[in-house]
């Protein structure tokens, strides 16, 4: 058996129309089963059908596994806003996102917030809250994060730390089940993952999915998200970018090879399987990274490497064809 054989007979069909019953995302009960913290990355943030499938399972893990936190990881001052307005509804919500990164002012986050005030309506006494996970430079030095290194300019290991002592302090203030929308650089249980983003040289260091795990242990659950091809959003622009098909160095060119032909599906990496695909998803992996100076022409290099599928994720839902993300209409 190979490895597209082993996807098409477990993967699960998923729709990414915005509008759709969630059914269709029934596998999750399962797959989150003594979940605490559920991390949803994906490789791009710009491509529109994966952020339907993330605002999709966040609405499914609050209506029907009692999940009552929404994390991003955006700043706290964003998610303090979106916390007013999902309880109070006070705020100008679309104009908050137009004054955000440009990744979060678009269609599907603006759903992402909406539809947790009519939660909250409807729910006295059992409301979804919304956090945003990144803390300021003084929060991260309060807990104890070490202060910038040469090889480390931009200080992520602060970052990836705070991302992680947020998440943990915020449940163990609220023992909420909270789900976490990120990207796969942050969300992935990566202790050794490094993310290439040519020309910077890449470093090999811990993130926030890997520390969570360490908090947690199997109580977080990672879920990436891929796609094969189409148009994606460029990096901090307003430029779309054409992404080929996924070549044979990047996991997603199996992924893409695989599962319901012109649909999304939902891979639980745990299912067991055959010693020759187990190594498969235990293989050195690279998945691709849609971020600053991407280009196309040399799609592989633009990665994130140092783990493999199966210590990276939990499950996988995979996209074969997107197009780019739209602000709000």
């Amino acid at each position: 058996m190979t490895p597209t054989d082993w996807i098409d007979r477990t993967a699960r069909t998923l729709t990414t129309e915005a509008d759709a019953p969630l059914d269709d995302l029934e596998p999750l009960l399962g797959l989150t089963e003594g979940a605490l913290v559920v991390g949803g990355g994906d490789g791009s943030r710009a491509a529109h059908e994966v952020t339907v499938l993330q605002e999709r399972m966040a609405s499914f893990l609050v209506t029907r596994a009692t999940f009552r936190t929404l994390a991003s990881d955006g700043d706290r001052e964003l998610g303090e806003a979106l916390d007013t307005f999902v309880r109070a509804g006070s705020g100008d919500l679309r104009r908050m996102l137009r004054d955000s990164e440009p990744f979060w002012n678009v269609a599907s986050f603006l759903r992402l917030v909406l539809w947790p005030r009519e939660f909250n309506r409807a729910h006295p006494g059992d409301e979804v809250r919304f956090l945003g996970a990144n803390m300021d430079a003084g929060a991260v030095a309060a807990w104890g994060a070490l202060p910038p290194s040469p090889d480390d300019p931009h200080n992520m290991q602060a970052l990836e730390r705070g991302f992680a002592e947020c998440l943990a302090a915020w449940h163990a203030a609220t023992g909420h089940r909270t789900f976490f929308w990120s990207t796969t650089s942050h969300a992935s249980s990566g202790p050794g993952r490094a993310v290439h983003f040519p020309p910077s040289t890449p470093r090999g260091q811990r993130n926030a999915g890997s520390l969570l795990r360490d908090r947690f242990g199997a109580a977080y659950r990672p879920i990436g998200f891929t796609f094969g091809h189409g148009r994606v959003r460029a990096y901090g622009s307003g430029g779309v970018l054409d992404v080929p098909p996924p070549g044979c160095a990047l996991v997603e060119h199996t992924l893409d090879a695989a599962g319901p032909p012109g649909a999304a599906y939902l891979l639980d990496l745990r299912t067991p399987a055959p010693p020759a695909l187990a190594a498969w998803r235990d293989a050195p992996a690279r998945i691709r990274m849609v971020g600053p100076g991407c280009d196309p022409a040399h799609d592989a290099d633009h990665c994130m490497t140092g783990g493999s599928l199966s210590e990276w994720f939990d499950a996988l839902v995979h996209v074969h064809e997107v197009t780019h993300t739209q602000p709000p209409s």
